[in-house]
């Protein structure tokens, strides 16, 4: 009787490792093969192991004080700065660019006074297929191929989708979108509510896309051909919303809002509006579509059941034949009492500003009543572009371009006052220097806790760390609770737009 009950002790104990194992919570090994490219060429000596790899300056360049490559598991918590693995994409990992020479420093480090071998055209060919089968493990796991929540990014300078794994804050995939040889700039995304598709405007081209967002295979398009912006879901699913015609500096009156199928990706119908539409957003009750005109300064208000436009209302009282506010996006406030929202902001890009409504309905009509503006940035040539407002309504963050910050208002009872500017800030932990660089998409985590920034960075203020020109597309991300930028991660150039999803 003792034997069996040690016999099925050890056995529970097997189970459980085996099951730590499949969980992703043991330190899994790489597959044959990969293993013995990492182990003698990267987890080596003074290298990427645990505790042996203190920050070192290679060329003008910092290697990542936590970047550890010792096993399969340890390679996808990746550096500080984020992943250096996208699986399906060695073209976009950071790790490929860097063994080929790409990017500096070239590793492993051929020169005094590391003095190690380059990989082999070989083995890099090897690390190439295994990350383009998706960087399996021994037990050929797909990493993060059981995440659910995950961040979606337009990155518009090489035309691609990058998708971060919430959890681990990791650039998890990254999906090449669009069809031609031109850059098309990818520039809103949205992603169904059961996960399964995600849709991308291209403002270069005019084209819509769908694509998978578990593998981002092409499903299906439609081209407008007119210059497009920002696109909105209906809550159902069923239509997408897309401002079309949208001009810089637009003196005509041909703004409409394309309807479009999402089943079949099909134009039910255009509805016109004003000049250049630009932002856009869905009522909680999804009674009305809300539509910033910003070059007449004016919000229209559209019937999202019948499609069709109902009327508008000005941004201020003092606007007139040209453009003073240009109101660029609209945020909502979390459905409230009555069934709706209770107030929108809207962003004034010319004023530096965000200006406040509050909605009343009844069965036969809507107002919205003026009720207070709020200055964010340093000045007001700061250029609010984006915003989003927290779950339970209490803090709306504003991305400013100009001036690269994040202005944080807060609600207390029926007013809403600034309460702080986010810019450059200093981690007291490690003296990693976090900064904004001309943030433009915002977004709340579900549960409030984070806000997520995406960062143009056109004018490469902040370096790409991983060597290189250029300035890399920027994802920030804030604690609520302390204003605190906790974390910068490093994506594709001109990362423009931001989506959570669950």
């Amino acid at each position: 009787m003792k034997q069996n009950i040690l016999l099925l002790f050890f056995a529970i104990i097997c189970a459980s490792c085996s099951d730590d194992k499949k969980s992703g919570q043991a330190d899994a090994p790489y597959p044959d093969g990969i293993d013995s490219i990492f182990l003698k060429s990267c987890a080596t000596a003074g290298c990427h192991l645990p505790d042996e790899h203190a920050e070192k300056i290679l060329d003008s360049q910092h290697l990542p004080a936590d970047l550890d490559l010792s096993s399969w598991t340890r390679l996808f918590k990746g550096s500080a700065h984020g992943a250096v693995v996208v699986p399906f994409n060695a073209t976009r990992s950071h790790l490929i660019e860097h063994v080929t020479g790409l990017r500096s420093p070239r590793m492993p480090p051929n020169y005094v006074p590391y003095n190690r071998d380059t990989l082999t055209l070989s083995q890099v060919t090897v690390l190439t297929s295994w990350i383009g089968d998706g960087a399996p493990n021994s037990d050929n796991e797909i990493p993060f191929e059981n995440a659910t929540k995950k961040i979606f990014t337009t990155n518009q300078g090489v035309d691609v989708v990058s998708v971060i794994d919430e959890r681990s804050l990791l650039e998890m995939r990254v999906f090449e979108v669009g069809d031609r040889q031109e850059i098309e700039s990818p520039h809103g995304v949205e992603v169904s509510s059961d996960g399964k598709n995600f849709y991308v405007s291209m403002i270069a081209t005019g084209d819509v896309f769908k694509y998978d967002a578990a593998n981002g295979a092409f499903l299906d398009k439609l081209s407008l051909t007119d210059p497009i912006a920002l696109i909105k879901l209906s809550h159902d699913g069923s239509k997408l919303y897309v401002t079309t015609n949208f001009q810089v500096n637009n003196t005509g009156q041909n703004g409409t809002i394309s309807v479009i199928q999402t089943s079949d990706m099909t134009l039910i119908k255009p509805i016109p509006v004003g000049i250049s539409p630009h932002g856009i957003n869905l009522s909680r009750d999804g009674e009305l579509l809300y539509v910033t005109a910003v070059y007449s300064d004016r919000i229209y208000l559209i019937d999202a059941h019948a499609d069709t436009l109902i009327r508008f209302f000005d941004i201020a009282p003092d606007v007139g034949p040209s453009p003073v506010y240009e109101p660029y996006h609209v945020g909502l406030s979390p459905i409230g009492n009555k069934g709706y929202e209770d107030y929108l902001f809207i962003t004034c890009r010319n004023k530096g500003q965000v200006r406040i409504f509050q909605r009343n309905s009844t069965a036969s009509q809507h107002t919205f009543t003026f009720v207070d503006s709020v200055l964010v940035g340093a000045n007001t040539n700061s250029k609010p572009i984006q915003l989003d407002v927290s779950p339970n309504g209490q803090y709306i963050y504003t991305a400013n371009s100009n001036d690269s910050s994040v202005t944080v208002i807060q609600k207390n009872g029926t007013d809403f006052a600034f309460l702080a500017n986010i810019t450059k800030q200093i981690d007291p932990h490690d003296g990693e220097e976090h900064r904004l660089s001309q943030p433009n998409g915002v977004a709340f985590s579900k549960d409030g806790k984070y806000v997520y920034v995406a960062n143009r960075n056109k004018n490469g203020a902040v370096p790409p760390h991983h060597g290189g020109t250029g300035g890399p597309g920027l994802l920030s991300v804030i604690e609520v609770a302390t204003n605190t930028i906790i974390k910068t991660i490093e994506l594709q150039p001109d990362c423009y737009s931001v989506f959570v999803s669950n």
